[in-house]
């Protein structure tokens, strides 16, 4: 829901390829942020308040009991990944899709090894804190990359 809402706001961001956009791009990645943060924390902070109620209602309250806590986790780290989409469709908007490649291997590769350590030592709950590293090496990772190339990003 985030990303499709994020997408079918910037739809109009082509027009900046060929002309310095970094003040229109400034502002449109202000704008799409705070509205996907509204939208991250309207959807996520129901899912971590009431992770065990829901996953009683659907899976039993044995289950709940164990994955309440791992769900916490994965929603706080998908909450944390999908605040850099405002971002990244904002690139590929402006085709700038091809500055960004270092990140998402460092995201990923950071992801896999801290889940595969992470898991070996908790468990599920390690594997799903593997992912909460991940997302955030990602995010700053953009974010580092973002402030080096458009100064409004501090602003932010």
């Amino acid at each position: 829901m985030v990303v499709d809402t994020t997408a079918q706001c910037l739809r109009r961001l082509p027009r900046f390829r060929n002309s310095d956009c970094s003040g229109a791009f400034c502002r449109a990645l202000e704008r799409k942020g705070r509205c996907g943060t509204f939208l991250l924390l309207l959807t996520g902070v129901p899912l971590i308040l009431a992770a065990k109620s829901i996953l009683t209602l659907w899976l039993g309250p044995v289950y709940a009991i164990h994955g309440a806590r791992v769900l916490r986790v994965l929603v706080v780290a998908n909450m944390i990944w999908l605040s850099a989409i405002p971002y990244a469709m904002t690139l590929v908007g402006a085709g700038q899709q091809r500055l960004a490649t270092v990140t998402p291997l460092l995201e990923g590769f950071s992801n896999l090894l801290a889940s595969i350590v992470a898991g070996y030592m908790f468990g599920a709950v390690g594997v799903a804190m593997g992912t909460l590293f991940g997302a955030l090496v990602g995010v700053a990772g953009n974010f580092v990359y973002a402030a080096n190339r458009w100064a409004c990003v501090w602003n932010l």
